[in-house]
């Protein structure tokens, strides 16, 4: 496999591996040991460990390339030939050019690469056969404490390391779009968001008003719009306050859900949040609130140095009040034309015509 030196080449070779993979009980010696060639011949330990750091994002997804370098950078992989950041990230770039013409990398789009699955099943088995017994600590998830991977890393378990690693930045939730309505409330909210004293906003307003449908459109802009957030996180909260849910489902997006975690008494989750958002410019997206959530006790760090934001809905104004948001938002009714026009589009035109009386 090692003389492959074309996108179409490879291809090709892991469509025939791919085949093969079920009628060889020997897989890893007759597949792995010859792509790991590939693997050896990068240029040097900064490129290896930059690959074998890919493989800690699910299989199958769209990496960001600013955000792979951006966490190369923060382990610390790229030092190597200048201190400086623009130094860093562009010995980023250059990496990533080496590994996509190694074709160990594929191209997604100007921003976005991917790792196959094969090529990552081979990432896997090198960390697992080959590194597990050297000192030197190759790969990390930016989310376990080095002595924690370390212990993984020792025992070869590094499927577990690759589990805990945080979905992506923020993931995009269904949405029919944003109202026209709704448009200056999604700026003023933006707005906010970009301020260094706000960093509680309450939205506030009747049920079905459109509160959650706001929210929604908030998250979604931080999939399609540059900023220097780490992580966005969305949580359903519903009239049935549970402590532990919330902390669940932050839990999840940052990677710390496993059978520890289960285990733990919230006390603990309570922890392992603040730990990991202490460090963290994050933004939480709590919907449908109807009483005050006890932050601290979820694990929020509200001192955070970072300047991260808490945005919430909820019925009420009160509830605004009672979690001392620094900035309220009402989020009122259409005007009665708009209100027509949208639901003219919801019912359809046939729907309207079919009986006179609708109109």
């Amino acid at each position: 496999m090692a003389y492959k030196q074309t996108p179409k080449a490879w291809k090709h070779a892991i469509k025939v591996v791919k085949s093969y993979a079920v009628r060889f009980p020997s897989m890893e010696t007759k597949v792995f040991h010859p792509l790991h060639l590939s693997y050896d011949s990068l240029p040097s330990d900064t490129v290896r460990s930059c690959f074998l750091y890919c493989f800690l994002y699910p299989e199958d997804s769209f990496i960001p390339i600013e955000d792979l370098i951006n966490k190369w950078i923060g382990e610390g992989f790229l030092n190597e030939w200048d201190d400086n950041e623009d130094g860093a990230e562009n010995q980023g770039y250059d990496i990533i050019d080496t590994l996509l013409q190694a074709c160990l990398l594929e191209k997604v789009s100007s921003d976005t690469v991917k790792m196959h699955d094969v090529i990552r099943e081979m990432a896997l088995w090198i960390g697992r056969e080959y590194e597990k017994q050297t000192d030197k600590f190759l790969v990390r998830a930016g989310l376990l404490k080095k002595q924690y991977a370390a212990n993984l890393k020792s025992k070869g378990v590094f499927e577990e390391v690759a589990q805990r690693l945080p979905s992506p930045l923020a993931t995009v939730r269904p949405s029919e779009g944003i109202i026209m309505g709704m448009k200056n409330n999604l700026c003023e909210i933006w707005g906010h968001l970009e301020k260094e004293d706000v960093g509680i906003i309450g939205l506030y307003g009747l049920g079905g008003v459109g509160k959650t449908t706001l929210l929604t459109e908030v998250n979604n802009k931080f999939v399609n719009t540059t900023h220097d957030f780490d992580v966005v996180i969305w949580v359903t909260v519903s009239s049935n306050l549970d402590l532990d849910q919330v902390q669940d489902d932050i839990g999840k997006k940052m990677g710390l859900y496993d059978e520890i975690w289960k285990n733990k008494r919230p006390e603990g989750n309570k922890e392992d949040i603040c730990g990991v958002l202490s460090k963290k410019k994050f933004v939480l997206l709590l919907d449908d609130m109807w009483e005050r959530l006890d932050l601290l006790e979820v694990g929020i760090p509200l001192q955070n140095k970072q300047n991260s934001k808490i945005v919430f809905t909820t019925r009420s104004k009160r509830v605004c009040g009672q979690m001392d948001a620094h900035k309220t938002i009402e989020v009122e009714c259409l005007p009665w034309g708009e209100a027509w026009d949208l639901f003219q589009k919801k019912v359809g035109e046939t729907t309207l015509k079919s009986d006179p009386d609708i109109l």
